[in-house]
């Protein structure tokens, strides 16, 4: 079986547990060294041979499983994500010694299961780990926790709500510096203001949330920002800048790995084609993110396949109509 060296065990389950808070932001082959490196970690640390299992090995077993569970999140890949996520909450049980590690794995397990559809599953788990980050007293999570349930709320339509969420996790984040947790907050409420169409506000929130992101190194939240303000600049006509954005946030999530991120990229940019003319274009982007959304078994394939389906006809009138 594989061993870590003895003197070198320690500062590799340190580097490799903090760096993998970070993994959204690596690009590609990187992710996969961290995922290897964890793999190798939770096989030695888990028990066999009759081995006994001190307390602290438990700890860093759970540690490694969650870790895993947020690399794979960063790849898209949920059900793997959800796999070693209830690997590490079966282990953590009722102790109370690991109550900070299992309001981790419910957090990151709501996450999953938000993506994967099963918002109520979602909502309780965030509910069940604030109501232990509130009890340990880690403010920074439970801000996390309130950030990501107002995210729900936002997309159930419920605004108010969802706007309350993101309001006291920004107040959390502000009060204990947390300024990548408050560029997404601020990033989020862009969108609400954005839906309901006070434009000006939601481009200040964005480009406010563009610039924290950018200090501080997050790729996958600044592709996301660039997404987004590039929705904002094709609703108001300006489809060349709305063009360039698109293009700089794909850049991004080709670059960390992100399929879904690209995915949603490639429909946007194929439909903004379409209503410019470039058929040709347009289809090929479509066609891309329908090739991934597929591998990834989402619903959102369908959603896809019609789009799809009305720009070939639009480019069919058009030819039928030259006499192409």
């Amino acid at each position: 079986m594989f061993k870590t060296p003895a003197n070198t065990r320690d500062d590799a389950i340190s580097q490799t547990l903090d760096a993998s808070k970070e993994i959204s932001n690596c690009e590609v082959p990187e992710k996969q060294e961290r995922i290897d490196l964890l793999k190798r970690l939770l096989i030695e640390y888990t028990p066999s041979n009759g081995r006994e299992e001190t307390q602290g090995d438990l700890k860093t077993r759970i540690r490694v499983l969650n870790d895993l569970g947020i690399a794979y999140r960063s790849r898209s890949d949920y059900s793997t994500a959800k796999y070693y996520l209830k690997q590490a909450l079966d282990l953590v049980k009722d102790d109370e010694d690991l109550a900070e590690l299992k309001a981790n794995s419910l957090h990151e397990l709501a996450i999953v299961e938000r993506n994967l559809g099963e918002i109520e599953k979602a909502i309780t788990l965030e509910k069940q780990a604030m109501e232990i980050f509130e009890r340990i007293g880690d403010i920074k999570m439970k801000a996390a926790t309130l950030h990501q349930l107002a995210i729900i709320y936002a997309n159930q339509g419920d605004v108010e709500k969802a706007i309350a969420f993101y309001q006291e996790s920004l107040e959390l984040e502000e009060k204990i510096g947390d300024v990548q947790g408050k560029a997404a907050t601020l990033h989020c409420l862009a969108i609400i203001y954005a839906n309901q169409g006070d434009v000006e506000k939601a481009i200040a929130f964005y480009q406010e949330s563009l610039e924290v992101k950018e200090k501080v190194g997050d790729v996958q939240g600044k592709a996301a920002t660039l997404h987004c303000l590039a929705i904002i600049y094709a609703n108001q006509g300006e489809v060349e800048k709305a063009i360039a954005f698109y293009q700089q946030s794909l850049e991004l999530k080709e670059k960390i790995g992100d399929v879904q991120g690209k995915a949603a990229t490639f429909v946007m940019l194929g439909q903004l084609l379409a209503a410019q003319g470039d058929f040709d274009q347009a289809l090929n982007y479509l066609q891309q993110s329908l090739e991934i959304l597929q591998h990834l078994r989402s619903p959102d394939a369908e959603i896809v396949k019609e789009i799809i389906a009305e720009v070939e006809q639009m480019d069919g009138d058009r030819k039928f109509a030259r006499g192409i």
